[in-house]
Protein backbone atom coordinates (compact mmCIF):
# COMPACT_ATOMS: atom_id res chain seq x y z
CA UNK A 1 0.00 0.00 0.00
CA UNK A 2 1.46 3.33 -1.01
CA UNK A 3 1.22 6.59 0.89
CA UNK A 4 -1.34 7.85 -1.60
CA UNK A 5 -3.52 4.79 -1.00
CA UNK A 6 -3.19 5.27 2.73
CA UNK A 7 -4.16 8.94 2.42
CA UNK A 8 -7.26 7.95 0.45
CA UNK A 9 -8.36 5.22 2.88
CA UNK A 10 -7.31 6.82 6.17
CA UNK A 11 -10.59 8.76 6.72
CA UNK A 12 -12.67 5.58 6.31
CA UNK A 13 -10.36 3.62 8.61
CA UNK A 14 -10.49 6.38 11.21
CA UNK A 15 -14.29 6.54 11.05
CA UNK A 16 -14.52 2.76 11.48
CA UNK A 17 -12.20 2.81 14.50
CA UNK A 18 -14.17 5.69 16.05
CA UNK A 19 -17.27 3.51 15.78
CA UNK A 20 -15.56 0.76 17.78
CA UNK A 21 -14.52 2.94 20.73
CA UNK A 22 -17.88 3.12 22.63
CA UNK A 23 -18.42 -0.63 22.43
CA UNK A 24 -14.82 -1.29 23.41
CA UNK A 25 -15.28 0.93 26.46
CA UNK A 26 -18.54 -0.82 27.39
CA UNK A 27 -17.00 -4.25 27.05
CA UNK A 28 -13.87 -3.09 28.93
CA UNK A 29 -16.04 -1.90 31.82
CA UNK A 30 -17.70 -5.32 31.89
CA UNK A 31 -14.27 -7.02 31.86
CA UNK A 32 -13.05 -4.82 34.71
CA UNK A 33 -16.07 -5.65 36.85
CA UNK A 34 -15.65 -9.41 36.42
CA UNK A 35 -13.57 -11.13 39.04
CA UNK A 36 -11.65 -14.29 38.35
CA UNK A 37 -11.80 -15.15 34.68
CA UNK A 38 -9.08 -16.57 32.42
CA UNK A 39 -7.50 -14.00 30.09
CA UNK A 40 -8.56 -15.90 26.97
CA UNK A 41 -12.18 -15.85 28.09
CA UNK A 42 -11.93 -12.13 28.89
CA UNK A 43 -10.47 -11.46 25.45
CA UNK A 44 -13.19 -13.45 23.68
CA UNK A 45 -15.96 -11.74 25.61
CA UNK A 46 -14.37 -8.33 25.03
CA UNK A 47 -14.13 -9.02 21.30
CA UNK A 48 -17.75 -10.15 21.08
CA UNK A 49 -18.82 -7.07 23.04
CA UNK A 50 -17.01 -4.80 20.60
CA UNK A 51 -18.42 -6.50 17.51
CA UNK A 52 -22.00 -6.58 18.79
CA UNK A 53 -21.83 -2.97 19.94
CA UNK A 54 -20.58 -1.80 16.55
CA UNK A 55 -23.45 -3.45 14.72
CA UNK A 56 -26.01 -2.37 17.34
CA UNK A 57 -24.90 1.24 16.90
CA UNK A 58 -25.12 0.96 13.13
CA UNK A 59 -28.57 -0.62 13.44
CA UNK A 60 -29.75 2.21 15.71
CA UNK A 61 -28.48 4.71 13.16
CA UNK A 62 -30.06 2.92 10.19
CA UNK A 63 -33.45 2.19 11.76
CA UNK A 64 -33.94 5.15 14.05
CA UNK A 65 -31.67 7.76 12.50
CA UNK A 66 -29.74 7.97 15.77
CA UNK A 67 -27.24 10.78 16.11
CA UNK A 68 -23.59 10.06 16.81
CA UNK A 69 -24.10 10.51 20.56
CA UNK A 70 -27.10 8.17 20.65
CA UNK A 71 -25.27 5.69 18.43
CA UNK A 72 -22.31 5.74 20.82
CA UNK A 73 -24.61 5.25 23.81
CA UNK A 74 -26.29 2.28 22.16
CA UNK A 75 -22.84 0.88 21.37
CA UNK A 76 -21.67 1.27 24.97
CA UNK A 77 -24.73 -0.46 26.42
CA UNK A 78 -24.59 -3.19 23.76
CA UNK A 79 -20.92 -3.79 24.60
CA UNK A 80 -21.77 -4.38 28.25
CA UNK A 81 -24.82 -6.48 27.42
CA UNK A 82 -23.05 -8.65 24.86
CA UNK A 83 -20.27 -9.34 27.34
CA UNK A 84 -22.80 -10.70 29.84
CA UNK A 85 -24.74 -12.67 27.21
CA UNK A 86 -21.58 -14.42 25.99
CA UNK A 87 -20.85 -15.61 29.52
CA UNK A 88 -24.33 -17.06 29.92
CA UNK A 89 -24.25 -18.56 26.43
CA UNK A 90 -20.92 -20.25 27.16
CA UNK A 91 -22.32 -21.82 30.35
CA UNK A 92 -25.51 -22.94 28.58
CA UNK A 93 -23.59 -24.49 25.69
CA UNK A 94 -21.41 -26.34 28.17
CA UNK A 95 -24.46 -27.79 29.87
CA UNK A 96 -26.00 -28.84 26.55
CA UNK A 97 -22.72 -30.43 25.44
CA UNK A 98 -22.73 -32.54 28.60
CA UNK A 99 -26.37 -33.60 28.41
CA UNK A 100 -26.96 -33.96 24.65
CA UNK A 101 -25.06 -37.23 24.04
CA UNK A 102 -26.91 -38.94 26.88
CA UNK A 103 -30.27 -37.65 25.65
CA UNK A 104 -29.55 -38.74 22.07
CA UNK A 105 -28.51 -42.19 23.26
CA UNK A 106 -31.70 -42.49 25.32
CA UNK A 107 -33.80 -41.52 22.27
CA UNK A 108 -31.99 -44.08 20.10
CA UNK A 109 -32.57 -46.78 22.71
CA UNK A 110 -36.29 -45.91 22.90
CA UNK A 111 -36.56 -45.95 19.10
CA UNK A 112 -34.91 -49.39 18.94
CA UNK A 113 -36.97 -50.69 21.88
CA UNK A 114 -33.98 -51.41 24.08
Amino acid sequence: MTREDLAVHLPAITEFLKGLVPGALGAAVAVAVQGSMPWLQRFIQLTVGIVVSYYAGELAHALLGATDIAKSSVGFVAGIGAFEVVKKLRVSLGEVAQEAPRDVWAAVKRKLGL
